[in-house]
């Protein structure tokens, strides 16, 4: 976190060096004390990322009761939309500890697509990809049962049918948040398809061996 805070997030980490570089010149380093908000309705527009310590974002309804939307921890972040106009007019940031972020303000992030047209195009070719990402996730969360929802996913991962090995592009834990499960439920699943010989595992490496009933399972 010390050298570039942007690299923890999706919309900037596949960037090279140099473009996070600058993009990280414009970012503020900034400590809070417990209890402290950091964001309220009307400041200017922010992504905020965590360094240290923890954040909660939350909205207050119309009898002013607080309800809580996400806690933010050590590189995790809030606000990537609000970069691009997107902004809830009713959140609030506070720090649950002594925290560490680093902002990066709206009107500085544009100022700097507009000096820098070639980057613009390649962060909006990202966010585009990040939308695309979101809308096929949803669609794996539309199905029932977990294991159709891991067989689609590898299915997809194999370019459909181009390759019947590949890498799993995040950690086992962080798929199963990706396809609304537990990392002990997908564990099972996964077992279940090496024990029925229709993949093979090592590490985050899988292999295909049964293509016919992964599309089955899938199905």
């Amino acid at each position: 976190m010390e050298h570039r805070c942007v690299s923890h997030v999706p919309l900037f980490n596949h960037l090279p060096e140099g473009e996070q570089d600058r993009i990280e010149s414009l970012v503020h380093r900034r400590n809070f004390k417990k209890g402290e908000t950091i964001y309220s309705p009307g400041d200017e527009p922010v992504l905020i990322i965590v360094a240290t310590g923890k954040l909660k974002v939350y909205q207050l309804s119309d009898s002013g009761r607080e309800q809580l939307l996400r806690l933010v921890a050590p590189g995790e972040y809030v606000g990537q939309n609000a970069l691009f106009g997107a902004v809830n007019g009713n959140v609030y940031v506070d720090a649950l500890e002594d925290t560490l972020t680093c902002t990066l303000r709206q009107s500085d992030f544009k100022n700097l697509l507009l000096k820098e047209p070639t980057l613009a195009i390649r962060i909006l070719e990202i966010n585009a990809r990040i939308a695309a990402d979101l809308e096929k996730q949803s669609r794996f969360l539309l199905m029932e049962d977990v294991e159709t929802r891991l067989a689609t996913y590898l299915l997809d991962l194999s370019g459909g049918g181009d390759r019947d090995s590949f890498t799993v592009p995040m950690k086992w834990k962080d798929l199963a948040a990706y396809l609304g499960t537990t990392a002990e439920t997908l564990s099972r699943k996964l077992k279940k398809l090496e024990e029925d010989g229709i993949i093979r595992r090592k590490g985050r490496k899988v292999d295909i061996l049964d293509r016919n009933g992964l599309e089955a399972r899938a199905n």
